[in-house]
């Protein structure tokens, strides 16, 4: 089912972030926001997995017990090892002899499988993020939701990322929520583009990634 946001109103203190806004997220599909910082997009992420409470409007095809989070910060657990914060996660999806080869699998996916007994306190940014995605693509969850997720991660390693996780995306029925400000990033997925922006926040256009001839054709309206 698509995701579907339905007049949603809300405003901090004076501020209207949102006033009847909608929008539509395909399903199974990467679903890419673009929009200048501080505009309401991490914001509407929260609003949809529930962190956030709306003041009003109606969001449907969201089972918020079948999400992953990847949040700009890592969040990762200080006194559990690499593998025990996936464990932890992952411990109610998958029988007790999966867990291991599951943790391997996904850690081996983001080129962090020689840290699994490393805690999080001894780890570089960079990794602990690759951790942090590695816990979040090894939740069988029917949606990923994404809040810049490569931006602390060399270009090298984002690269691998990126491209290991279009090969998850083939094999496994995901619907991904995909906020980045990198607009090479935005076009490497196989999707939908939405620009937004404005005061409170409107939808600026919408292209299928493949449409996009020219970068131009998003940095003049972000």
């Amino acid at each position: 089912m698509d995701i579907k946001i339905k007049n949603l109103y809300k405003k901090y203190d004076d501020k209207v972030i949102f006033k009847d806004f909608n929008i539509i997220f395909k399903e199974n599909r990467v679903n890419t926001i673009l929009g200048k910082s501080g505009c309401g997009k991490t914001t509407l992420l929260k609003i949809i997995s529930n962190i956030v409470e709306k003041d009003s409007g109606k969001i449907e095809g969201i089972n918020t017990n079948s999400i992953s989070y990847i949040f700009q910060e890592d969040r990762l657990v200080e006194w559990l090892t690499v593998k025990e914060n996936l464990k932890l996660i992952l411990k109610n999806d998958y029988k007790k002899g999966e867990l291991d080869k599951i943790c391997k699998k996904y850690l081996n996916l983001v080129g962090v499988q020689d840290f699994e007994n490393y805690y999080p306190q001894s780890l570089s940014g960079g990794i602990r993020q690759r951790v942090n995605i590695a816990r979040a693509f090894a939740k069988p969850s029917k949606l990923i939701i994404m809040d810049e997720p490569f931006k602390s991660i060399d270009i090298k390693n984002k690269n691998d990322i990126m491209k290991a996780f279009k090969n998850v995306l083939r094999e496994e029925t995901r619907t991904v929520l995909f906020v980045t400000h990198d607009i090479d990033e935005a076009l490497y997925f196989t999707g939908k583009i939405y620009i937004l922006g404005g005061d409170p926040l409107i939808i600026k256009a919408t292209f299928n990634s493949n449409q996009i001839e020219d970068k131009k054709q998003i940095i003049n309206l972000i």
